[in-house]
């Protein structure tokens, strides 16, 4: 029976293609449904091929987790991009049935009767959500596990049935690997709470409470502070704290990819005082001007860049008061420009340093601070001065798998300030629109809304590895 415990799980290479495209995918529903209508004008006519022989020219695969998937999201690529219109009547207009077609035409034989004997329209649609749902839980090397993963199933009391509702099964090594990567994900116990004093959450909930203002500025519609003018708005005025006096300035170099109103680094514009906080937009296309722009106009006497790259200095360890006589030996293998050569905007050696923060993902983030360091090598410009972080846990809700130190933009920016010398109170002060932005989610996960991945690494609901992982271990899944 195909439900019984299987000792090979995995197919022994990679045969599926990278994704089906748009061409196989309609000859394949056309051949089954012959009243589909194609829309004229967007080369439908030119993708299907009447003479299609499905029995003859479609590649067989076996029934495994990724080809589900894969077919799957290329159904709903087809059908967004307008490709292929059902009918308005007949059994074919629905989503499950055309993907239960689809299915049939591409597994192998066994692959069929396991289908035709186990699954109905919805089942089959049901089981492939399941495994789409969980794929998003897992790294890029795990998910292709998955995707040579033959689809397996629990025994069912029912299992002549294809009505009744399955459970998948996993290789019990394989969930092992998953859960080890989930506990390594995991944040720490009580990462997310927000355990702060009474007075601060009251006003906290004042300010989640206030109307939507038009910002003098840019006429944007802002409640509570206005991050790309730095402007508050004047219901919020009398709650928030006295603007803030940092240890450096701050340049956001805002990726392309990342809205400036939703990021957290420029919350600290509207706390600290004004022009502390300045932002440059990181495009997709530069040209030759806009790196000069951008990365040829900072200096190492005055920029020094937020990221924990080789060499990086811990920011409790940088000289942040900048007196020569205390730079550190890491530091001391840059090349340090006299004050005669100084003729940027932001050089004068009485003024504050400049703290450099690539806003962004984190891959984001390891892709600007490369090019950065390549396009300063390669035009002969002193490699920028860097700090990291030390012994820190980031509390945002973003996820993602660079270790607990890996914080979000105004975090790493109030630990470095405090690192600078920066009181705590100070250091409270500077995160407090990141607490209400946090507050605003938890308040929503809270009231049934989707819960953050990183607060729930594993997955909830039908993209959960919990129950799963449990079940593999007791199997006998551990590694030695």
């Amino acid at each position: 029976s195909y439900f019984v415990l299987h000792m090979e799980y995995f197919l022994s290479e990679i045969i599926l293609p990278e994704s089906f495209t748009d061409e196989e995918l309609c000859n394949v529903l056309c051949f089954w449904k012959e009243k589909y209508a194609f829309t004229d004008g967007n080369c439908i006519t030119d993708v299907v091929n009447r003479d299609f022989k499905c029995d003859v020219m479609v590649q067989r695969y076996p029934l495994c987790c990724g080809l589900l998937i894969k077919l799957r999201t290329g159904l709903m690529r087809v059908e967004k991009r307008s490709r292929c219109f059902p009918p308005k009547l007949g059994p074919m207009q629905e989503f499950d049935c055309r993907f239960y077609h689809l299915v049939m035409s591409f597994v192998d034989s066994s692959g069929r009767q396991i289908v035709e004997l186990y699954f109905n329209y919805q089942s089959l649609l049901d089981t492939t959500i399941e495994l789409s749902m969980k794929s998003v839980n897992l790294p890029a090397a795990l998910q292709r596990e998955l995707g040579n993963h033959l689809l397996i199933l629990n025994h069912c009391n029912e299992s002549s049935e294809a009505n009744c509702k399955h459970q998948l099964s996993f290789c019990p090594k394989f969930l092992v690997r998953v859960h080890e990567y989930h506990v390594k994900v995991q944040r720490p116990s009580g990462a997310f709470d927000l355990k702060l004093e009474s007075h601060t959450m009251e006003k906290l909930d004042k300010l989640s409470q206030l109307p939507r203002e038009i910002c003098s500025l840019c006429s944007g519609c802002r409640q509570v502070y206005c991050g790309p003018c730095g402007v508050r708005m004047l219901n919020a005025e009398p709650l928030l704290p006295s603007r803030i006096t940092l240890p450096f300035d701050i340049l956001l170099l805002l990726h392309w990819q990342e809205s400036l109103v939703k990021c957290t680094g420029i919350t600290a514009a509207p706390l600290s005082q004004a022009g502390a906080v300045q932002w440059w937009p990181w495009s997709k296309d530069k040209s030759p001007e806009d790196w000069a722009r951008v990365v040829g106009r900072l200096h190492p006497d005055n920029d020094v860049l937020l990221f924990p790259a080789a060499g990086a200095v811990p920011a409790e360890l940088f000289p942040w008061g900048r007196q020569e006589e205390a730079l550190s030996e890491a530091l001391r293998g840059l090349r340090l420009h006299t004050p005669e050569d100084r003729s940027h905007d932001h050089s004068s050696s009485s003024r504050k340093w400049r703290l450099v923060v690539l806003e962004g993902s984190w891959n984001y983030a390891k892709t600007m601070a490369a090019q950065i360091a390549e396009y300063r090598r390669a035009q002969g410009l002193a490699p920028l001065p860097c700090v990291t972080l030390q012994d820190v846990v980031g509390q945002y809700w973003r996820f993602h798998n660079e270790g607990h130190s890996a914080v979000s933009t105004i975090e790493a920016i109030a630990h470095t300030a405090k690192a600078a010398g920066m009181a705590v109170a100070d250091q409270d002060d500077l995160l407090l629109l990141f607490r209400l932005q946090k507050l605003r989610v938890l308040r929503a996960m809270q009231a049934g809304g989707k819960v953050p991945k990183a607060v729930e690494v594993c997955g909830t609901g039908l993209g959960s590895w919990k129950d799963l992982a449990t079940a593999g271990r007791a199997a006998g899944g551990e590694l030695t």
